[in-house]
């Protein structure tokens, strides 16, 4: 009689990690990837600076000292001083997609996280291809998203996103890092076990994940 075997997950093959923008979506996720594994790779990426209505919604982890720093320069103190860890930071603005998947010079062992804020640079990630592509975003109607290159579709601009900060938003910050959480564990499972999970959730708490 033949012994039943299990067949173990295949754990990705990944040693870096892209965070491409640095706001409430981006910073947040990659603090809790920071945590989860510290041994990655990281680069962070982002041309703004901190504005005082970065810090004081607490939706993001910048506080009074980063003000007008780069981000970029800004979370690379945050990391060595939570957990003593180096990441390289790029101060610019992407405009293509092969700016983006420059940002790693092994493209085929990076997650590249699209953590943008607007459209037009979110839509950049849909000329490449055979990435690993994390696309995590949120709206004014509380809706938020997690999915990957292989059900993003092309975005729209919408008159609310330049006429609502979500920031500001009463429920923001328990809203976002809600997201993020779940965002970063959907990475974990990519990274553990090589499933991609996708996942949705509006106001009322409704999730979808497929």
């Amino acid at each position: 009689m033949k012994k039943s075997t299990t067949i173990e997950p295949t754990r990705a093959d990944i040693e870096n990690v892209v965070v491409c923008g640095i706001g409430a979506a981006g910073s947040n996720t990659f603090l809790h990837l920071l945590y989860a594994y510290p041994s990655l790779n990281y680069t962070v990426v982002d041309f703004d600076k901190v504005e005082g209505r970065n810090v004081d919604p607490g939706t993001q982890p910048y506080t009074k000292i980063d003000l007008n720093r780069p981000k970029t320069q800004a979370l690379q103190r945050i990391a060595l001083a939570l957990k003593n860890k180096r990441i390289e930071a790029i101060n610019k603005k992407v405009t293509s997609y092969k700016d983006i998947e420059s940002l790693s010079k092994d493209p085929s062992k990076t997650i590249y996280i699209d953590a943008f804020d607007n459209a037009e640079s979110r839509n950049l990630f849909l000329g490449m291809k055979k990435r690993n592509i994390l696309h995590i975003g949120f709206s004014a109607n509380l809706t938020g998203e997690a999915v990957w290159d292989g059900v993003f579709t092309e975005m729209e601009k919408s008159k609310s996103d330049d006429d609502i900060d979500v920031c500001e938003m009463a429920i923001a910050r328990p809203y976002i890092f809600a997201l993020t959480a779940m965002a970063s564990i959907v990475i974990d499972r990519f990274l553990e076990k090589s499933e991609k999970v996708n996942l949705y959730f509006d106001s009322t708490l409704n999730i979808k994940r497929f």
